[in-house]
């Protein structure tokens, strides 16, 4: 199964997976979003909920607003990346994590190092960054991303 998990000082937390690989167990509160669907769930009273909008509020844990966004790599690079904007509910205590989302095999293929969040502005957006961990890369790369 392939997992990666971002909690914050708060104890919130974001999983992702794949739709296909069993879900985790992890605390009520917790937010999952399968990669290779981008649907999100809400872990509460030990099962998990799908959320049907962009913004899920309620339960213990707060909220949670996700996004996908694309990184173009318009030429052989060796470092995009993208600017998220329109992020009104963006605080300075925000916690983002942001995956690759491998939609085509040059995605797939390629080594990547983990996505880099920068320039994170309170009621406005961020910076997603990504880089081949080795050579560069041409095409277009989706980043799911998400914040609590």
């Amino acid at each position: 199964m392939s997992v990666s998990f971002f909690v914050s000082q708060v104890g919130k937390g974001v999983v992702t997976c794949m739709a296909a690989d069993t879900k985790p167990v992890v605390p009520d509160g917790m937010i999952l979003i399968e990669e290779d669907t981008g649907k999100v769930f809400r872990r509460e009273s030990s099962a998990w909920l799908e959320k049907l909008n962009d913004s899920y509020t309620g339960g213990p844990g707060g909220s949670a607003t996700v996004g996908q966004a694309t990184i173009p790599f318009a030429s052989f690079l060796t470092e995009d990346s993208v600017v998220v904007t329109g992020q009104s509910a963006l605080t300075t205590n925000s916690r983002i994590t942001a995956t690759i989302y491998a939609d085509n095999e040059d995605v797939v293929f390629q080594g990547w190092l983990p996505p880099m969040v920068s320039a994170v502005v309170a009621g406005v957006g961020f910076t997603v960054g990504i880089r081949p961990d080795f050579g560069n890369f041409k095409g277009p790369v989706k980043i799911n991303w998400g914040y609590q």
